[in-house]
């Protein structure tokens, strides 16, 4: 970390000496760190980064996405949420749902033996068998 006035914007600069998988994941993850999308709530379109996105449903065709205090809306859909958000750590736990792996805060076994992903603002998403695999690898990271 360098703190410097001249510089406007903060970059980031890296060094290596060969190009591996977790290099280019990393490379991935500070790119997507710029990425914004628009989003209604209430009458109003918002820019939101996905740092801020708990987790990303799809409701009756309309795509929601819901940030520590509000549910904005969004024109895209799921599947291109996903691919655009990967990298920014998004993985999907339902068909209808992809959530920030950075917000995931527990797992538990629910009453009815179903796991549910516990979000730092304390929503319980439901993750559907299918998907436990890949929410227990990125809790695991």
């Amino acid at each position: 970390m360098n703190k410097n006035e001249k510089y406007e914007e903060p970059g980031v600069h890296m060094f290596f000496h060969k190009q591996t998988k977790e290099v280019e994941q990393v490379e991935k993850f500070v790119r997507s760190l710029s990425i914004t999308i628009p989003a209604k709530y209430e009458d109003e379109i918002y820019k939101l980064y996905p740092t801020d996105i708990y987790y990303i449903e799809t409701i009756d065709r309309r795509t929601y996405l819901y940030t520590a205090s509000r549910v904005y809306e969004s024109s895209e859909n799921l599947l291109s949420l996903e691919k655009l958000l990967e990298a920014a750590g998004f993985i999907r736990v339902r068909k209808n749902c992809i959530i920030n792996k950075y917000k995931l805060r527990s797992m538990m076994i629910s009453k009815n033996s179903h796991i549910e992903a516990v979000l730092g603002n304390d929503e319980h998403i439901v993750v559907t068998r299918s998907y436990i695999a890949g929410i227990k690898e990125a809790f695991a990271r």
